[in-house]
């Protein structure tokens, strides 16, 4: 029935309406207590220098280099000092050993004495919350009329700081039958929200800003009440900068809607629908002037930036549709149902978005943007596009004695997204089931002692999709070129395509209802098979061409899986205790079946080439290839870490690293230096003693295999509890974080406890290699990145640090009382009362060694496969009281 609008699934959602009788109030609060789920375990400051001064000699790195470090050098800048607490020890700051400095060993010699500031950038970082949710409704009406009216308030800080989300809505509809057969209603939804992310993001929060330096005192002054800046909004105290930030956020959303029920004569009626939505989004953002620790600390102070960046910029999306359907529905002969309903609709969205951007504002005490004196050419900007959708669409519904179902759908729509000759994409849609337990044989057989319900189904249907074009690609995309010599001009930047058309998704499917126990367990099976053919793809184009690609239709991709969902009754008393428990688990598989012709083999895009121990031959994997799965990953395999110079003599004697540089001892010595005990002995794939991209190794997908739960559902008189449980198996996360951070990629950055575990002469029986210096620089050795140069990409890294993403978690569970009716009714105002308390992402059962192994996604949502740091589910603590009047 949905056809081009229902490509990525519907939800159907309910509104609330009022019903006839005595008018009901109730109302509902909810508050929540939310926790920070615990991360990972960063060094203090006494193995921080050990380890990152350690790294830095490994390195071959100058005690000049390491000492003009930020974080872990050793300075005579006043400025440096006054932030840094750390030196080089002699008899004179002796004294401060009393004062909580303490000792180190200096790798380099000497020793260090420091104070330990561990942790208290990750405090003020982090926060326990509070989540507070007031709901009230009005619900009355009699024969003719009914009406409903609901309001809510919702407030929630996030467990970072400066992150926030707020939320007022009203709703209000009613219906009233204006003849016997002529209804009318209408609903009016009013909201406005504010969400604060954090002020930088999320991936500089949960890597930068937890690993920033241990000898950094994030406070100016001993009462810790001035926040330090630091350098940056990643690389300080967040306070300080969320501080100098004045943002504002709205949401606002109006959603109206009218609809007019015509019951023409029985079994006919007509209904026709408007709707409108409007969504408008504001944005405001103003950067005082900042400091750095150095100009805090210089004499006199100084200002560190005066560009005093201040944006607005409004979104807004207006959206209208209009519908009319005429339903029909007739018996015959008591065993005949027939059910016929068409339908036409026009859908209509306006975008409009503007932008203003303004810098070197005079003063901090104006933050909107007319205080500006600056406005860079390009971020000023406004646009204006839309689009529409009209269809038609019909079913037609056929039952025989409730025991043979048939049901036929079509959608016709057309888009303005797409060129004359393509704009219209027919999508129709068939199913069939059969009620076999209502038939006399089935009756009389055995099977119906135990199987109450027995339906097998089958089903084909088809969507259409056009959500990856923009509204005017067809007709071609220009952009602005910059000035030149005082003149500006705009470019063509993408080449037309007019032959594009609706992505078609077609979709067979079978499934059995099974019902068992007079249905104390019913059972749902299903298989589908979607193929997704026209589908929107980029075909990559000759340099010479001046474009880089062009959209084609030329793909097809298939999604195949089953389904499965049990639920059962395992006791029921109405008077006593009841338990049910319900199941689903559903597995799924891709692959790709057609590409745009380019001439590679597979029509292969992208990808890279291993050895194939089978065949002994080179061959092209990941990427996209005909034939192939989406999300398959590739890695050189470490096979273990050197121990000592004879393991690297049997091993890696005659070995060259092309990747880091390095060779064996037998060797002339490489660009980047030697193989040594240490670093990570990679597994030779095809025996040539040479290390190089031919030499990775299938580690997994990043699309989970099986995703499902469960739920338990138990109850005694007027006690309930519930749990939910979710689990995901089958897929493989890069943790970039985790590399990024024992790598040193930064260079200064703070280690995971786990570096102690790395290689050294006293710890050979390791899975972690030696400590060196930003591993992607010369002088280290790519133990971690590889050849990927400290990029988070999802191929070609250590495979050491692919983690299995299996879990399983536990979602909710809820204990809530209702309170018996004879309470009610003594105090002659309530009908009903019920309290609840629940706890919400209590915990996960998984080998992942991160906060959250659920795969990870970008903004889009998109499921990439690395691990880099996101925003951490909280747990959640919610005691809640609802009450009717």
């Amino acid at each position: 029935m949905y056809g081009a609008r229902a490509n990525n699934g519907v939800l159907l959602v309910t509104t609330k309406t009022g019903k006839s009788g005595t008018a009901n109030v109730s109302y509902k609060f909810v508050g929540g207590y939310n926790q920070r789920r615990a991360g990972y375990a960063y060094m203090n400051a006494g193995d921080y220098i050990k380890y990152t001064r350690q790294g830095y000699l490994n390195a071959g790195r100058s005690l000049e280099s390491v000492n003009s470090s930020r974080g872990l050098g050793i300075s005579s800048d006043p400025a440096y000092n006054a932030s840094f607490d750390i030196r080089k020890f002699t008899d004179e700051l002796k004294p401060l050993l009393n004062e909580g400095w303490k000792l180190v060993d200096d790798p380099y010699g000497g020793q260090i004495i420091y104070k330990d500031h561990s942790g208290e950038v990750e405090n003020a970082l982090f926060r326990n919350t509070y989540t507070k949710d007031h709901y009230v409704n009005v619900t009355g009406g009699n024969e003719k009329g009914k009406y409903f009216a609901a309001f809510d308030a919702y407030d929630e800080d996030g467990v970072i700081v400066g992150s926030s989300y707020k939320r007022y809505t009203g709703d209000i509809n009613g219906s009233y039958k204006l003849k016997p057969n002529v209804e009318v209603s209408t609903n009016v939804t009013l909201s406005t929200a504010s969400q604060y992310g954090t002020p930088s993001t999320e991936t500089n929060a949960l890597y930068r800003t937890l690993a920033i330096w241990p000898t950094f005192n994030p406070w100016i002054d001993e009462a810790q009440t001035q926040p330090n800046p630091g350098v940056s909004a990643s690389d300080g105290n967040p306070l300080y900068w969320l501080g100098r930030l004045k943002r504002k956020n709205e949401t606002n959303r109006i959603v109206a809607n009218a609809s007019l029920k015509w019951d023409i004569i029985p079994g006919l009626y007509f209904k026709a629908t408007a709707n409108a939505y409007m969504k408008e989004v504001l944005n405001e953002s103003f950067q005082m002037s900042t400091q750095t620790y150095s100009n805090i600390f210089s004499n006199p102070q100084t200002i560190g930036s005066t560009s005093r960046d201040a944006y607005r910029n409004l979104n807004r999306d207006f959206q209208t549709q209009f519908n009319g359907i005429l339903n029909y529905s007739k018996s015959i002969a008591e065993k005949h149902n027939i059910s016929a309903m068409v339908g036409a609709e026009y859908f209509k969205v306006k975008t409009d978005y503007m932008q203003v951007y303004g810098k070197n504002a005079p003063t901090d005490d104006i933050t909107t943007v007319n205080a500006s004196t600056v406005f860079p050419v390009g971020n000023n900007t406004s646009t204006a596009s839309e689009y529409r959708i009209i269809s038609s669409m019909g079913r037609l519904a056929y039952d025989y004695d409730g025991r043979i179902l048939v049901n036929a759908v079509y959608r016709l729509d057309g888009t303005s997204i797409l060129a004359r000759g393509n704009r219209t994409g027919f999508f129709p849609g068939a199913s069939a089931g059969w009620n076999m337990h209502q038939e006399e044989f089935f009756k009389k057989s055995v099977l119906s002692k135990y199987i109450t319900t027995f339906k097998p189904r089958l089903s084909y249907g088809e969507n259409g999709n056009i959500a990856g074009l923009e509204r005017y690609q067809v007709q071609g995309v220009y952009n602005v070129q910059p000035s030149y010599n005082g003149l500006a001009g705009y470019l063509n930047t993408s080449p037309v395509n007019k032959n594009l058309a609706w992505e078609t998704s077609k979709t067979t499917g079978a499934g059995l209802d099974l019902g068992i126990l007079n249905n104390r367990v019913t059972v749902l099976l299903d298989y589908y098979d979607r193929r997704t053919s026209n589908l929107l793809t980029n075909l990559l184009l000759p340099s010479y061409t001046g474009f880089p690609s062009i959209t084609t239709n030329l793909g097809t991709l298939q999604n195949k899986g089953f389904e499965i969902a049990v639920q059962s009754q395992i006791l029921k008393d109405p008077e006593g205790f009841n338990l049910s428990i319900g199941a689903n688990a559903a597995f799924v598989k891709n692959k790709i079946l057609e590409l745009p012709y380019n001439g590679n083999e597979n029509n292969r895009q992208g990808g890279l080439q291993i050895y194939d121990p089978v065949s002994g031959q080179v061959k092209w994997v990941g990427g996209y290839q005909e034939g192939h799965t989406l999300g398959d990953i590739y890695a050189y395999k470490q096979v273990s870490i050197f121990k000592d110079d004879a393991e690297v003599n049997q091993i890696a004697g005659n070995r060259t690293d092309n990747i880091a540089g390095i060779t064996g001892p037998n060797l002339p010595i490489g660009k980047n230096g030697r193989i040594t005990p240490g670093d990570v002995n990679w597994q030779d794939v095809d025996g040539n003693n040479i290390i190089d991209s031919r030499d990775q190794v299938y580690i997994g997908n990043i699309n989970p295999k099986w995703t499902g739960g469960f739920t338990t559902n138990m109850s005694y008189k007027g006690f309930s509890m519930f749990s939910n449980w979710e689990f995901a198996l089958g897929h493989t996360i890069y943790n970039d974080l985790v590399a990024r951070t024992l790598g040193n990629y930064q260079g200064t950055f703070n280690y995971l406890e786990m570096q102690k575990q790395a290689w050294s002469p006293t710890n050979t029986d390791t899975d972690i290699p030696k400590v060196y210096f930003a591993d992607q620089v010369l002088g280290s050795k790519q133990n971690y990145t590889r050849g990927n140069n400290a990029n988070p990409n999802l191929n070609s890294n250590n495979s050491r640090f692919y983690e299995k993403g299996d879990y399983l978690a536990l979602r909710e569970i809820t204990l809530s009382y209702d309170l018996p009716k004879w309470l009610h009714s003594k105090t002659h105002i309530l009908s009903r009362a019920r309290v609840y308390v629940s706890a919400n992402n209590l915990f996960y059962i998984t080998k992942f060694s991160g906060p959250t192994p659920e795969p990870p996604v970008d903004v889009n949502n998109v499921t990439t496969g690395v691990y880099g740091g996101t925003y951490p589910t909280p747990r959640s603590y919610v005691l809640g009281v609802q009450l009717s009047f």
